[in-house]
């Protein structure tokens, strides 16, 4: 008898289990293979960064969020708003998501500076430093402020990965744009410190 009810036991955890692995499968990829960053608006953008796994969505998919989000958010953001809808897990699947977001968008800059004329970079370089400018506030929702990297940190950090996992004529081509970005950054400040009143 004691071997029946445990036969019982073993087969309704294990059925159990089965079932609960299945759902969390079937939700996972529907989730995945529901986001589409072409159809959402700008109040819906940040939501995958805060509750996707972005690990999980195609290269292809990172590259279009990311590219919306530019879009969407490259003036100023009012963070303090976001952070006030953010619960703890919220913010540490941000955290885990901005790298996934930052790559596609850096390896675009790298293309396009390459690509385009010399009398383009300029403008390409601003808006650059715009974006950043405006998405350094994100800092604010990290999980434990004291304890993660800021944005830059972050950004630099991640540079020195995916150079180091680039071809040699990729790694010249990141150099230059990192280059171009801190001088042209640089420039910007200085001209704004001359431009203002004493």
């Amino acid at each position: 008898m004691r071997l029946h009810h445990a036969l019982i036991r073993a087969t309704t955890l294990l059925a159990t289990t089965v079932l609960a692995v299945a759902v969390v499968s079937v939700v996972w990829w529907y989730q995945c293979r529901q986001l589409d960053p072409t159809t959402l608006d700008r109040e819906e953008l940040l939501r995958p960064l805060v509750t996707y796994d972005l690990v999980q969505v195609s290269p292809q998919t990172r590259w279009l969020l990311a590219r919306r989000l530019e879009e969407e958010f490259s003036a100023e953001i009012d963070w303090e708003a976001i952070n006030d809808q953010l619960t703890p897990e919220h913010r540490a699947r941000l955290w885990s998501n901005v790298p996934l977001v930052l790559e596609p968008w850096f390896m675009d800059k790298v293309r396009r500076y390459h690509d385009c004329e010399a009398s383009e970079r300029m403008t390409l370089l601003d808006r650059m430093i715009d974006t950043l400018s405006a998405w350094k506030g994100i800092d604010t929702l990290r999980p434990a402020p004291g304890e993660s990297q800021d944005l830059k940190a972050l950004l630099l950090e991640q540079i020195a990965v995916w150079r180091s996992q680039a071809k040699a004529n990729q790694q010249d081509r990141i150099d230059e744009l990192v280059t171009a970005v801190e001088v042209r950054w640089m420039f910007r400040q200085l001209a704004g410190t001359l431009d203002s009143p004493e």
